[in-house]
């Protein structure tokens, strides 16, 4: 029996009235650390805890309720009062526990008292040894203390050991006959609300259960979001809830799906060669955070069960709406095809980047080198071409050059086309003031040049820096602020407010008065 003793009558409930009592829960991240401890575990269960330990009679008036007599709802009502500590009052948890532990005082097993009062989580015992045996006696010992001291019946063993299952009464053996268990979780938004909705999938002995799990459903943004991006922050919800689902089951889930009517979403989910806005990009990675692309699928409109929570339904209809009895069936999609789900006119959509060409040319600096061989001499290779550039100039109607310095000019043109066809991946990286590469022929050159450079140096004449004039208005007495220098510095990123779910940052900069 559970009270809802929090319930408030006339400014005051159960439990304000009630002194809720030392924690004495061990810490649960305690527990589960030394429970992965060792190499064989078993956990157990306390049945019915609180009911175990009764409450004095002069206290059982605070927890008397109205019920039908006989439990028989064409019986009148009358008053009970509990006897035993019950759910949902503040004191239980300390009295379960304290009471827990005056069990195994001594004379006990210390193994045993070490057990129950170090690995126990309330009722559930958590814990993890070296062997089979050591990890079957402490079930069995504290099984029979807590039995014979106070009645209380500790079951439900359940261990990682086939061995220590196979030596446990099949009676105290933890049930959990499921061949199979299946999360199936359902998106679905709309511009009032966006939902979530989740049904666990039992498969056993060649029988399938479906039942409902948890649902939830959120206001919509009013401002700034499409139909597309409400869908994807239904997909993100959806994820969310099954991430928190599956972390609270105590029973393992096999397989996680995730549906959603949005062939949009689908087609961001399962996109590999473009790139999206911020928005769209972070829910994106966020979703496959918690989720694989393959376990998403596409579900029609009037199947989706999810629908129910983005719309106003009559409350008289809501039991026997899909959001709590499930959908019809659960599709099959083992094999999924990435081809199924492709962007929806991709350069249309605002949510993905433009995709931009960048087409990239090659220069040749200089003369093609293999014209040079036509010619059988230098003076002829540089007459040739020559005569050739007076030519060009003479058709552009350039300013003539003598043909002293036409000649000149144009043995240099040369020299440099034939320098960068064999150094030319060595010249650029200089001007970009690299080393040259690996085994190249410059190498040798290195030193020539930092000798030169070096000598050049030690050679030049002391220098001395030139100082311009201070003026004289800082040297004459004047009012204060009669002249002033403004300087400034930054700019610095800071947080200027916080929007939904992001942070919005501005830039600053400081000035500085002399």
């Amino acid at each position: 029996m559970v009270f809802d003793s929090s319930a408030i009558y006339q400014g005051y409930s159960l439990n304000s009235t009630l002194l809720q009592g030392p924690d004495l829960t061990n810490n649960l991240l305690g527990v589960l650390l030394r429970f992965r401890k060792e190499r064989v575990a078993i956990t157990g269960d306390i049945e019915q805890m609180f009911h175990m330990f009764h409450i004095d009679k002069e206290h059982r008036n605070f927890v008397r309720f109205i019920w039908f007599k006989d439990n028989d709802p064409t019986k009148f009502l009358q008053d009970y009062r509990m006897c035993v500590h019950l759910f949902r009052n503040s004191p239980s948890p300390a009295v379960a526990t304290y009471c827990l532990h005056r069990c195994v005082e001594e004379p006990c097993d210390i193994d045993v008292k070490y057990y129950v009062t170090r690995n126990f989580y309330v009722d559930d015992g958590l814990s993890s040894y070296d062997t089979d045996n050591e990890a079957l006696e402490i079930l069995l010992r504290t099984q029979q203390i807590l039995r014979d001291r106070e009645k209380i019946r500790f079951h439900k063993f359940a261990s990682n050991s086939q061995i220590v299952m196979d030596s446990l009464p099949p009676e105290d053996r933890a049930k959990d006959s499921a061949e199979r268990n299946e999360l199936h979780t359902f998106a679905d938004a709309s511009v009032k609300a966006i939902s979530a909705v989740t049904y666990i999938k039992v498969i056993n002995k060649g029988t399938t259960y479906l039942g409902f799990v948890t649902g939830k459903s959120k206001l919509a943004p009013h401002h700034g979001h499409t139909v597309p991006r409400l869908e994807l922050c239904a997909a993100l919800f959806a994820t969310e809830i099954a991430s928190f689902v599956e972390n609270q089951l105590d029973s393992q889930i096999h397989d996680m799906r995730f549906y959603t009517d949005s062939r949009v979403v689908l087609g961001y989910l399962y996109n590999k060669t473009r790139r999206f806005h911020t928005y769209v990009s972070n829910r994106v990675q966020r979703i496959l955070t918690n989720s694989k692309t393959e376990q998403w699928t596409f579900v029609a409109s009037d199947q989706n069960p999810a629908d129910v929570g983005t719309r106003s339904i009559p409350a008289n209809e809501l039991a026997t709406s899909s959001w709590l009895t499930g959908p019809k069936t659960i599709l099959d999609h083992n094999q999924q095809d990435s081809s199924k789900y492709p962007l929806l006119d991709p350069d249309n959509d605002c949510e993905i980047k433009k995709t931009v060409t960048v087409v990239k040319t090659n220069i040749h600096h200089g003369l093609n080198t293999n014209m040079f061989t036509r010619f059988s001499t230098w003076n002829s290779l540089i007459r040739g071409l020559s005569f050739m550039r007076s030519a060009i100039r003479q058709k552009l109607k350039l300013q003539e050059l003598s043909q002293t310095k036409l000649y000149q000019s144009m043995e240099k043109i040369v020299i440099k086309s034939a320098q960068f066809e064999a150094y030319g991946q060595d010249i650029e990286r200089l001007k970009e003031h690299k080393p040259v590469t690996k085994g190249s022929l410059l190498q040798s050159l290195t030193h020539i040049w930092t000798v030169k450079v070096c000598f050049e140096k030690l050679r030049r004449k002391v220098e001395t820096q030139k100082i311009g004039n201070l003026p004289d208005f800082p040297c004459k007495q004047s009012p204060p602020f009669t002249y002033v220098g403004v300087d400034t510095f930054g700019p610095w990123e800071v947080t200027a407010r916080n929007t939904r779910g992001e942070v919005a940052n501005a830039k600053r900069l400081g000035i500085l008065h002399v």
